[in-house]
């Protein structure tokens, strides 16, 4: 339950975008060199979560969300 009604356009709440998977954080990964040279933006998003999750030459601060969702989502993906 909100104390007051929110105004047109007031946030409820904000998200630091370091705090996103996205662009930003995709192009600070070690791999963004190779990132950067892949044209579909979906395929690079795909490798960057494939490289968050499955690289263990180092410590990924994404692998623990990571590794807490379901291998097989139960909602359509669009």
């Amino acid at each position: 339950w909100l104390i007051r009604d929110l105004a047109e356009e007031e946030a409820l709440c904000t998200v630091p975008l370091e705090l996103t998977m996205s662009k930003l954080t995709m192009y600070r990964s070690p791999y963004a060199a190779y990132l950067e040279t892949i044209e579909d933006e979906w395929i690079r998003l795909y490798l960057f979560i494939a490289s968050e999750k499955f690289d263990t030459t180092r410590e990924s601060f994404w692998k623990p969300y990571l590794d807490m969702l379901p291998d097989q989502p139960d909602t359509p993906v669009y």
